[in-house]
């Protein structure tokens, strides 16, 4: 990627900061998840914690990925009709 094509909106770094921010989230979600299954070391309920800190790890990873996805699409769709615009404006 060119930095002309940046500065210009030309090219979008928006997909690679999603990725990005995607990971990091996914490293937060399991760190908030874990400490909730530890529930602060207590040992009430310790099995309820363990399996609803795992319910939530996978429930929030799902829903935090088709965000993630939905905000990629967004802008891979506008790669898709600018690379199509293209190849129409070379065949006239």
């Amino acid at each position: 990627m060119k930095l002309k094509d940046c500065l210009l909106f030309d090219k979008f770094i928006t997909t690679s900061l999603v990725t990005i921010i995607y990971w990091l989230g996914l490293l937060v979600n399991v760190s908030l998840s874990v400490i909730f299954a530890a529930g602060f070391l207590s040992n009430e309920g310790m099995v309820i914690r363990i399996l609803g800190g795992l319910f939530v790890l996978v429930f929030s990873a799902i829903i935090w990925r088709v965000i993630c996805e939905g905000i990629i699409l967004v802008f891979r769709i506008y790669d898709r009709l600018t690379e199509i615009r293209g190849h129409l404006a070379t065949k006239k």
